[in-house]
């Protein structure tokens, strides 16, 4: 990338077959993923009731940064509580 060249280009003035370059460049984004630290929040099933989301209409906007949490009376708290986890270990 740094050469501005294209990978066919660059490969063929490395003496480096595009095949090898990709397999390479595959390894290295599947290590930088793999060291990447991630912590996910799982919301419990029985926090959400089938019933929650045809009736819901917005009653208080939550804002954290770039994320918005729309709740009403009816959402369960341990669902709020999981969302804010959530958006808070994400940041």
């Amino acid at each position: 990338m740094a050469s501005g060249l294209k990978v066919k280009d660059w490969c063929q003035q490395n003496n480096i077959s595009k095949d090898a370059y990709y397999y390479w460049l595959r390894k290295l984004r599947e290590a930088a993923c793999d060291s990447v630290d991630t912590n996910f929040v799982r919301v419990p099933d029985q926090c959400i009731p089938s019933s929650f989301h045809s009736s819901f209409s917005t009653e208080l906007t939550i804002t954290m940064g770039s994320i918005t949490i729309n709740v009403n009376s009816s959402t369960p708290q341990c669902l709020i509580e999981s969302t804010i986890r959530a958006v808070t270990n994400a940041e």
